[in-house]
This record gives structure tokens, sequence and C-alpha cells, in this order.
């Protein structure tokens, strides 16, 4: 499966031309966006999205960052797109997500055993040094804007998706487990 990861979208006009160019450009299997796709509760900025995403037929999974506020959130936890806690198939792997909540979340240990999991923060770098049972295979994150990097550690590979504000994704092929940074 061939991947484009996209986060931190914020609202801005170009992102979506972003987008849709990666859409039209590369023989994608799915996208997966992990968060910041709004500013606070723009809605119609998701509903443009969501339009883009149907029109193209494109597969999509999405979690919600710190910038996208309650109507943005109960809007994806509405769609077809939302993995907030919910486990899906894409392809042969699974994934699930995480958004950003002040809400105490808990998630059956055997769901992210070897999964794909997304959240909009990054995983805290202390953690991710012990091995751990029950252990996602991936972990992709947005928030952090301009890194963009694939860290292998113990237990998990993280990716950090840069924003597509500034034209920055990756491609990630979950077959030969390769992410390639670009820009649109």
């Amino acid at each position: 499966m061939l991947l484009a990861l996209i986060s931190d979208l914020h609202g801005q006009r170009i992102a979506l031309e972003y987008l849709e160019k990666i859409i039209e450009k590369y023989k994608i299997d799915a996208i997966v966006i992990s968060g910041d796709i709004t500013q606070y509760n723009d809605t119609s900025y998701l509903e443009k999205i969501f339009h883009i995403l149907g029109e193209s037929g494109t597969n999509a999974y999405m979690v919600w960052g710190n910038s996208d506020g309650p109507e943005t959130q109960k809007a994806i936890l509405s769609s077809k797109y939302n993995i907030h806690l919910k486990l899906k198939l894409i392809g042969s792997d699974k994934i699930i997500g995480l958004s950003e909540t002040d809400q105490p979340v808990t998630i059956e240990p055997t769901k992210l055993q070897g999964a794909i999991l997304v959240t909009h923060k990054p995983p805290l770098r202390k953690l991710l040094l012990e091995p751990y049972q029950n252990a996602p295979k991936f972990h992709i994150s947005g928030h952090l804007h301009m890194v963009k990097s694939v860290r292998k550690y113990p237990s998990v590979t993280t990716i950090q998706v840069p924003t597509l504000q500034s034209g920055e994704f990756a491609l990630f092929n979950t077959e030969n487990e390769k992410t390639k940074f670009l820009h649109v």
C-alpha cells in the first residue's frame, strides 16, 4: 500500500491545492491526515477536504489536532474518514488513531499491536527507548511543522510528517516500509 501522509493544513487554501495535486500526481492507495486540519471550528474547510476526497474516490484516514475545535471534531467523528479510537483495515494492515483530546482514553493493547498508529502530537522519545509488548509497528504524527523524520526504536518506527501548508508531505510504502519526503 502506498500512503500519502499529510498534516497541519491549518485551514489554508494552498493546502487544498496541494492535496489535489498529490491525489492527481501520485498513485496512492490512501491518505493519512494527522491533525490540525482546520483553524478551530472551520467545518466549511473540512467539508472541502471531504469533497476533494469524495470526488477523487481516495480512501482517507484522519485524526484531529489541537487547532481543530469541537465542531470540527464532531464532523470528523461522524465521517467515514474518522480513525479516532477506531481500528480499521488498510489493505492487510491495521490502522488506528488517537486524536488530540483532554479526556482520558484507553485503547485495547491488542488493537495497537502491529498496527499503524496515527496521532497529531509525536510520542515522547524517552518512552520509545524501551521495547514494549503490544506496540504499534508504525507511529505517524504531525504537529512539529517543519520536522520530517523516520526513526526506528526497539518496538516502533516513528514517522514525523511536516506541514502541508508549505507543500511538504510523505509517501509511505507499507510493504517495503520505505518513506520518502517530498514537496508538491
